[in-house]
Parts: structure tokens; C-alpha cells; sequence
């Protein structure tokens, strides 16, 4: 019961379906599954900085903690999500809001869809972004689920 809810989970359950009726399962049962829960799919991940921000790996790994965190339902629909980082009034000006985050992401068979988020810090514009992305892409595959 519980490789079927992961299954379902990762999107995976006609695939399942498939192999079961093909009786390639029948064999050996452990193999194709271990197979097709290494095949999880994980979204690509590409965050981009201007001159103003170091792009450094705790950068990385905070964003991409964030991005698969909120948007980790998602999953089976993005092939990739482009995050772009900027300070817009540079390192040595400071200012409310400042630190911007523009989030891309491109879905199977669609066209890409973005969002920006501002804040003080580039963590809350982070995040921000994140959750707006979070109501576009219910919104979106909403939409296209419906029809």
C-alpha cells in the first residue's frame, strides 16, 4: 500500500499500470519499482544573480530549499525553474525593497510563466515569489486540468 501511494504520489501510477498489465513484472517484482521510484522527477533548478549578489552554493542551496519546498506538488508538470536574483539599487545604496526575485518556470508543452516579488532581504523576495508562483500554477493547471 505504501509503494502505490508513492507511486501515485510521483505521478507515476499509468506507468505502473502499463508494466503490470505487460507482465514485465511478473519476474521479478522489486526491480521495475526501485526502477521507476529512482526515476522521481525533480525540477531543474537555475538560479542566475546580477554583479551585485555573490551567487555562492548556501545561496544555491537556500533557493533551491525554498523552490522545491513550495512548489514540490507541482513537479510532474515543470521542467524547469530559472530563478534571477537582483539588488536594484546596488551594494552601496540601501533602500525598502530592493532585493528582487524574478521566478520562471517552464511547463511541459506550455509556455513559461513568471512572477517578481521584492523585499528587503533576498530571502523574503524568495519566498515571496515562490508563493505567488504557488497561486499561478494552481490557477494555471487549474484551468487546464478543467478543460
Amino acid at each position: 500500500m505504501i509503494v502505490m501511494e508513492r507511486f501515485v504520489e510521483l505521478g507515476l501510477i499509468k506507468q505502473l499500470g502499463r508494466m503490470l498489465y505487460a507482465g514485465k513484472m511478473a519476474s521479478n517484482r522489486t526491480t521495475p519499482i526501485r526502477k521507476l521510484l529512482k526515476e522521481d522527477r525533480h525540477m531543474k533548478i537555475q538560479l542566475n544573480t546580477d554583479t551585485n549578489i555573490a551567487g555562492n552554493e548556501a545561496l544555491s542551496q537556500q533557493v533551491e530549499a525554498i523552490i522545491n519546498n513550495t512548489l514540490d506538488r507541482f513537479s510532474q508538470d515543470i521542467t524547469r525553474v530559472e530563478v534571477h536574483l537582483s539588488d536594484e539599487n546596488s551594494n552601496e545604496k540601501f533602500g525598502a525593497n530592493d532585493k528582487r526575485c524574478l521566478i520562471e518556470v517552464r511547463l511541459a508543452n506550455h509556455q513559461p510563466i513568471a512572477v517578481s516579488d521584492h523585499g528587503q532581504i533576498l530571502e523574503q523576495s524568495i519566498s515571496g515569489a515562490a508563493e505567488k508562483m504557488k497561486n499561478l500554477l494552481d490557477t494555471t493547471l487549474g484551468k487546464l486540468r478543467a478543460h
